[in-house]
């Protein structure tokens, strides 16, 4: 494969990261309107929103996994490894 294009793939996981970041921020926001509107977590609410919070769980776990996985990539990239995928 051709460096242009394992570094065009690169270029477009790096350009999603922050897309993603705005959407879990969105999420977050959404959790805290529902789960904490005073500032202060109400349980009773937690718990009838339960789905939502293991939602955003998800939402955080994919963000950071994106980011991870884009950093190792960059680096295989940097050190001289293959992306045979791309």
């Amino acid at each position: 494969m051709t460096t242009s294009r394992n570094d065009g793939l690169l270029s477009q996981a790096e350009a999603a990261i922050p897309a993603a970041r705005r959407y879990l921020a969105a999420a977050r926001e959404v959790c805290i309107k529902h789960m904490a509107p005073d500032g202060r977590t109400d349980l009773a609410a937690a718990e009838r929103g339960q789905r939502m919070l293991h939602g955003l769980a998800w939402i955080a776990t994919l963000v950071e996994a994106l980011d991870a996985t884009n950093n190792w990539a960059v680096r295989m990239g940097r050190f001289g490894g293959s992306m045979p995928w791309c």
